[in-house]
C-alpha cells in the first residue's frame, strides 16, 4: 500500500514578500468611475441625459420651456389689460349713477329736464311728451284740458288720461273715513271744487278751505300753480272755483291737509 504525501502547509507572514506581490494588470486603488490612464470620468449631463433618453421621441425641451415661458408672459401681459377694463366699466357704472340721480333730482324738485334720457314718444293731446334713460321712464304732461305735471318712474309707469272729480268736502270725508281708498288718489289728477281761503301771487299758491258747521274740523288744499298760470286776477277769495292738478301729498293729523302740484284754476 502506498500514502500520498500530504502538501506541506506553509504559513505565510510578512518575512514572504511574495505575499504581498500582485500582478501589474490589477490595480487595486482605482475607483469605479476612474479610468486607467488616471483621469476621472464625468457623468453625463442634463442635457447628454434628454438626448440619448429620448432620441426616439419628438419632443424639443427647448421648444416645451420657450412655450411655457411664453404662456407665462402671455398671463402677465393680460392682467394690467383687464385691470384697465374693470377701471372702465366702473367709471362708466359711477358716470350713468350720477346721471340717473342727476336728472331725478332735477325732475322731482325743479321739474327740469330730462337731459339724459331721449324722447321716445309725443302724444297729440296738447304736447306730453315720454322720455327713458337708464333704467328710469320720464313722462311729462301737457293736455290741453288735463294734467301738466311731471311723472319719474321705472319702465313699467303708464300715460294716463284718467280724471277724478270731487269737491273738496267729499274729499275730506273721503280721507277721514276711508284713508286706504284716498291713498288711491296719491299721484293721480283730479279736479277739485271749493272755496278760496287764501291767494299768495308771490309764491303762486292757492289755497281752497272747507270748514265744518261748528267750526271743529277743517280741510285745507294747497295748491301749487303752474309756472304757466298767471290769472290771479280772476281769482276771488271767499267764491267758489274749481282747481285741477295732481294730488302728491296729504297730512291728517288733526285737521286735513291736502296738496296739490301744477295746478290751473277756472271760475
Amino acid at each position: 500500500m502506498f500514502f500520498k504525501k500530504k502538501k506541506e502547509f506553509k504559513l505565510e507572514t510578512e518575512d514572504n514578500l511574495d505575499y504581498f506581490k500582485y500582478d501589474e494588470d490589477d490595480d487595486y486603488f482605482r475607483f469605479e468611475d476612474e479610468k486607467e490612464d488616471g483621469t476621472e470620468e464625468v457623468p453625463a449631463s442634463d442635457d447628454k441625459l434628454k438626448d440619448s433618453y429620448f432620441d426616439n421621441t419628438n419632443i424639443d425641451f427647448d421648444k416645451v420651456e420657450s412655450s411655457s415661458e411664453t404662456d407665462d408672459d402671455k398671463h402677465r401681459e393680460l392682467i394690467p389689460i383687464i385691470n384697465k377694463v374693470l377701471d372702465i366699466l366702473l367709471i362708466l357704472v359711477i358716470v350713468g349713477a350720477v346721471m340717473i340721480i342727476f336728472d331725478v333730482v332735477m325732475l322731482t324738485r325743479f321739474e327740469k329736464g330730462p337731459f339724459f334720457a331721449i324722447k321716445t314718444k309725443e302724444y297729440k293731446d296738447g304736447g306730453t311728451k315720454v322720455y327713458s334713460g337708464i333704467g328710469y321712464k320720464v313722462i311729462k304732461y301737457n293736455q290741453i284740458d288735463g294734467r301738466h305735471d311731471t311723472v319719474v318712474g321705472n319702465y313699467k309707469i303708464t300715460y294716463s288720461s284718467e280724471k277724478y272729480e270731487t269737491s273738496l268736502v267729499d274729499l275730506a270725508i273721503k280721507f277721514r273715513d276711508n284713508i286706504d281708498d284716498a291713498q288711491e288718489l296719491l299721484d293721480k289728477y283730479i279736479i277739485v271744487s271749493g272755496n278760496v281761503g287764501s291767494i299768495d301771487k308771490k309764491n303762486k299758491i292757492i289755497r281752497l278751505i272747507y270748514k265744518d258747521t261748528d267750526s271743529k274740523y277743517q280741510t285745507v288744499l294747497t295748491c301749487e300753480m303752474d309756472e304757466d298760470f298767471d290769472d290771479f286776477d280772476k281769482i276771488v277769495k271767499n267764491k267758489e272755483i274749481k282747481v285741477d292738478g295732481t294730488l302728491y301729498n296729504y297730512d291728517i293729523n288733526g285737521n286735513i291737509k291736502l296738496y296739490l302740484k301744477n295746478c290751473y284754476a277756472k271760475e
